[in-house]
């Protein structure tokens, strides 16, 4: 004897079934790879090359090898660099602004040391410090966060005016030599210039390593070097 079926149990064996089917292979595979790019909202990828600028063949090189990854969760592959860049006498991005703000930080720094060792001028000091004190220390602050917007604008950060940046030196950036043949090779591209790393902060886990130079001068210049993705959850 055969039990009616009620209209619930066919509305729950429909649900079922259309839980059951494969995903689409289109919307699949386009789910996955937004995801490996790292497109996430409006979140794209940084440009890194742009038509009609030649990357530089040690870089070639040095991102064909098996090894050139950055160690991380992830072990993402280095990219190379090669953008147009305006550098007007100024080196790499940022550079003068960073070092400008570093020598007013420091200029803060000496001043407070001779008022502190000055007993002659210890109340004059003491005033100093809250109203002349307070005005240096932001404006450091204020420069260090505005002084990486030109660089944003040009890997094509979606937020240039509030993207997080760190200009980091290689030694610093690469203490215990791993990445050594990188630095060099970027170092060869730019024919002896000066190499700086970006480190640009995508999420609350992963940053963006930008090891690069200038090649060449003034308006005909490029910005040239690697990129890897670091994830540090």
């Amino acid at each position: 004897m055969t039990t009616p079926t009620s209209n619930a149990d066919q509305d729950y064996l429909a649900f079922l079934n259309k839980a059951n089917e494969p995903l689409t292979t289109g919307a699949s595979s386009t789910s996955v790879s937004a995801a490996a790019e790292g497109v996430v909202g409006n979140k794209k990828p940084f440009r890194t090359t742009q038509e009609g600028v030649e990357v530089p063949k040690p870089l070639v090189r040095v991102c064909e090898k098996p090894d050139a990854v950055y160690v991380s969760e992830a072990d993402e592959p280095f990219e190379a660099v090669a953008l147009a860049w305006d550098e007007a006498g100024r080196g790499l991005p940022d550079e003068g602004e960073f070092l400008c703000t570093l020598f007013t930080c420091l200029g803060f720094g000496v001043w407070c040391w001779v008022g502190f060792v000055s007993t002659m001028v210890e109340i004059v000091y003491s005033h100093c410090l809250v109203l002349l004190g307070s005005s240096l220390r932001s404006r450091c602050l204020l420069t260090f966060a505005l002084c990486t917007v030109e660089f944003a604008q040009l890997i094509e950060h979606w937020d240039p005016e509030h993207a997080e940046i760190e200009i980091l030196d290689p030694v610093d950036w690469d203490a215990g030599g791993r990445y050594n043949a990188i630095v060099d090779a970027v170092r060869e591209a730019g024919e002896g210039n000066d190499v700086r790393v970006y480190k640009v902060v995508r999420d609350h886990a992963r940053v963006e390593y930008f090891v690069v130079t200038t090649e060449g001068k003034g308006k005909g210049a490029k910005l040239v070097g690697v990129k890897a993705l670091s994830v540090e959850s």
